[in-house]
């Protein structure tokens, strides 16, 4: 694979990184596209619409009205923005994604183990996901709460590794194209790392 000016990624990604991809997007294609097998794959892999690009850039908090308008204020209300990527997709697509870009993928400086969604914040992510979309699911599973919730929480894990394969070649191709001052070639690199961090963790029992 060659970014701009003819330089090769794998100078930056590490030799093979091509076909250890290409190899282990096959692996992954065929797991997530399987029938599923359990109400939390179902419900993670059902096809919803999608924002793709849910990060904090692309969160804004709404400002105050003016007192004397009268307006109805919600201190607590956020306006999403950037629509660009969206489209339907797996629900654990977006959240997979949203989980990467919490961590400090803007500034080039993840660090997965420590801002990745993992324990008890990532069931509180999930929980409040499900209770909203699902109102009434909680009471109606009960004692198979919290199976559903690490089922779906797996499932989000399993594709983040497409955000980060997504996100990997479209910083290649931004490297040729983009006149934008920025590092797209760091950023492949930083997206390839975090694809084999999840892979280790959630698919080699898979492959």
């Amino acid at each position: 694979i060659y970014g701009k000016n003819g330089g090769k990624v794998e100078e930056g990604m590490g030799e093979g990184v091509y076909d250890k991809l290409k190899e282990r997007w096959g692996i992954i294609k065929e797991h997530l596209m399987a029938e599923p097998k359990t109400p939390a794959e179902a419900f993670a892999r059902a096809t919803v619409f999608c924002h793709m690009d849910c990060q904090s850039l692309n969160i804004l908090t709404l400002p105050s009205p003016d007192s004397s308008s009268g307006e109805a204020y919600d201190p607590h209300a956020i306006k999403l923005i950037d629509f660009e990527y969206s489209c339907f997709n797996p629900r654990s697509v977006d959240l997979g994604n949203t989980f990467c870009e919490m961590c400090e993928c803007n500034d080039l400086k993840p660090d997965w183990d420590k801002e990745y969604p993992q324990g008890e914040e990532a069931t509180w992510i999930v929980e409040r996901y499900v209770d909203f979309q699902k109102p009434g699911m909680r009471e109606e599973l009960g004692e198979g709460w919290d199976e559903f919730i690490e089922g779906v929480r797996i499932e989000i894990d399993k594709h983040s590794l497409l955000s980060h394969y997504g996100w990997c070649f479209w910083s290649i191709i931004q490297d040729d194209v983009s006149h934008i001052d920025y590092d797209y070639m760091l950023y492949a690199k930083i997206r390839w790392g975090g694809s084999c961090w999840m892979w280790d963790r959630v698919m080699k029992d898979v492959a």
